[in-house]
């Protein structure tokens, strides 16, 4: 950024950057929303690539930074494809203190440290509100918010080589937008990939999780900048500037939520892991890590789950996606590949129940859909409620002779009468007898879905490695 332009800013803080043409070290400057403005680091004295750990500097220029309310432009160097920025200490950002690298190069932060470092805020009463983190290749590196954080958005960065088990990614308590980002873990770094908590009207689109040689299977569930993003890591490896192998589905659990969702869309991501029974233990030296499902969420509100790829972890007690003692998902239109859907409610919950649960438009290939809970009801002392868990119109394929012995089932030990279930087919046109529920006509199964939901009903899951969605065969 030019002196005449950085001048400008200290007299008008709110002033319009998205209409303002500026380049940073050679490189022009993104256009991007425009409460999200940033200023080039080099006005602030952040170089890239000057071998030094730059943390205290640039912890200095966010607080800067954020008394302009601005955020922080990191190019990825005049000269260099790759702008390596080293980050030894955690970063704590503030309010419109966005980060921001380049669209087009690679702006890597990597930490060499042993346990890794976070670029967030981890107290709860904290403010950071109105800040963008976009287009960065962290490296070590996680990005954690926690409580009073709102207006916040995070596109379209890689998340390699972490070193911390604990979530890549983790945000609480506000609304979040969480879209194209791509989550690795490779053996030696293994861990959990995205941990929400207790979020509201958020958003999780187009994100990517797993090894690179997947890519091609991943078209139609993310968009160009995500695929350009791949494109930068791979170059990235070839150049020698990052160390990512081909096994890089390492993780413990693609995405966990302990408790508190409300009104979140999951939609259109891939997540795909390895399916190892257990994962290799840096502590010990050992294959002794314990898988944790690739999705295990629980005690939500109103969670739509749609047009995903989910794939990997091993078909076992430890794989699978989990859905626990809630109320209110929608799951339909996802493609589920040699993994199966398991709504499994405990006693061990503050929510006894798990209501209004509808499956319905996937297609899941080598798998099954379940209901279980972990004892049998005992009204009115102890039991899981039930009230409209609806599956519907889904389509296994490839299932095996074992699976299909109650491919779609719900459980004796459940007394609520509340499992309904219409026109669920195998790949060879045959109906599908589910165990545990009842058969109902198609109008009727519609009449029980909200009408809300019913958008839903024309959504189709999509074909891995194709830009369509699967054709309704049924």
């Amino acid at each position: 950024m030019n002196k005449k332009l950085y001048f400008i800013v200290l007299l008008s803080p709110n002033l319009a950057f998205a209409n303002i043409i500026n380049t940073c070290a050679g490189e022009l400057m993104p256009v991007i929303e425009d409460k999200y403005k940033i200023i080039c680091a080099n006005t602030l004295g952040i170089i890239p690539d000057s071998g030094n750990d730059i943390s205290d500097v640039l912890q200095d220029a966010i607080t800067k930074a954020s008394l302009l309310g601005v955020g922080i432009y990191l190019p990825s160097g005049s000269y260099l494809p790759s702008g390596s920025y080293i980050i030894n200490k955690d970063l704590n950002l503030k309010k419109s203190t966005s980060l921001v690298g380049s669209p087009t190069g690679q702006t890597h932060l990597q930490s060499n440290t042993e346990s890794g470092v976070l670029i967030g805020d981890i107290t709860y009463s904290n403010e950071v509100s109105n800040v963008l983190i976009e287009n960065l290749i962290l490296d070590n590196i996680t990005l954690e918010f926690y409580g009073r954080k709102w207006g916040n958005k995070i596109r379209y960065n890689a998340l390699v080589n972490s070193k911390k088990r604990s979530g890549q990614l983790f945000i609480s308590h506000y609304p979040y937008e969480v879209i194209g980002n791509v989550f690795m873990r490779g053996e030696t770094y293994p861990g959990l990939g995205l941990t929400t908590y207790k979020n509201t009207n958020t958003l999780i689109q187009g994100n990517y999780l797993g090894s690179p040689n997947e890519f091609a299977n991943a078209t139609g569930y993310i968009d160009k900048k995500t695929t350009a993003l791949v494109t930068k890591l791979q170059e990235m490896v070839t150049n020698g500037d990052i160390n990512i192998d081909g096994n890089q589905g390492n993780f413990i659990t693609g995405w966990v939520a302990p408790d508190g969702l409300k009104n979140v869309t999951f939609k259109g991501n891939y997540f795909s892991g390895n399916t190892l029974s257990k994962l290799y233990n840096p502590q010990t030296g050992a294959f002794d890590l314990n898988r944790d499902h690739n999705v295990y969420i629980k005690q939500y509100q109103d969670v739509n789950v749609i047009q995903n790829y989910f794939s990997g972890w091993p078909k076992d007690a430890s794989g699978h996606l989990k859905f626990r003692n809630a109320e209110g998902l929608t799951f339909a239109a996802n493609y589920l590949n040699s993994i199966s859907f398991n709504a499994r409610p405990y006693d061990n919950s503050p929510s006894m129940f798990m209501n209004k649960t509808y499956v319905f438009n996937n297609v899941v290939n080598n798998g099954q859909i379940n209901f279980w809970q972990n004892f049998t009801d005992e009204a009115p002392l102890k039991q899981i409620a039930v009230t409209d868990f609806l599956v519907f119109d889904n389509l296994l394929t490839n299932t095996t002779a074992a699976e299909k012995n109650c491919a779609i089932s719900s459980t004796y030990r459940n007394t609520s009468q509340q499992f309904f279930e219409s026109q669920n087919y195998y790949d060879s046109g045959e109906l599908i007898t589910a165990c545990y529920f009842k058969r109902i006509s198609k109008k009727e199964v519609k009449d029980k879905l909200p009408i809300e939901k019913r958008a839903y009903l024309n959504i189709q899951a999509i074909i891995p490695g194709s830009a369509n969605q699967q054709p309704k065969t049924k």
